[in-house]
Formats: structure tokens, C-alpha cells, sequence
């Protein structure tokens, strides 16, 4: 906590500042789990007439053989797959 954000007033307790809060927390901060947590999100979907899909408000283009057939969105914070 360094910088502008440190130096500001704790709004939970005036008498000091947010690093100084920080620091007094430090010590009860549980460590990052050793396994990453999961956040992949998995959807059933499947594409109509047309070769699209549509998941979280976005249409992805899928191939022409695989309309009106059921396939499985798998999304996580960098990529979207459609699977088969």
C-alpha cells in the first residue's frame, strides 16, 4: 500500500492510515490456495438454422455441419471454445 491509496485516512478506523490498517492485517491474511481455483464455465447450447451460437450476449460462428446439433460452450477469462 504505497502512493496516494496508502496515505488516505482508513474508513473504517480514522485514526489511521490504509497502509497502516494493512499492515496491521497482514499477519491474518490467508495464503493463496496451492491448487488455482477454477473458472471455466461450462454451457449447453446448441445453433438453430443458422451457424451461430449465442453465449454471453456474443454470436460465435461455428462450422455449417454442426447446426441443430447439441454442443457445449467452455469459456474462461481468455478464450471462448465451442465443443463438440
Amino acid at each position: 500500500c504505497e502512493g496516494a491509496a496508502g496515505a488516505r485516512r482508513c474508513p473504517e478506523d480514522a485514526s489511521m492510515t490504509v497502509a497502516e490498517a494493512f499492515a496491521a492485517e497482514r499477519e491474518r491474511l490467508l495464503a493463496l490456495p496451492e491448487a488455482p481455483f477454477p473458472t471455466d464455465e461450462l454451457r449447453a447450447v446448441s445453433a438453430g438454422k443458422t451457424p451461430y451460437v449465442r453465449f454471453d450476449l456474443n454470436d460465435y460462428s461455428i462450422p455449417h455441419t454442426h447446426v441443430r446439433r447439441p454442443l457445449t460452450v467452455c469459456a474462461d477469462p481468455l478464450r471462448v471454445r465451442i465443443l463438440d
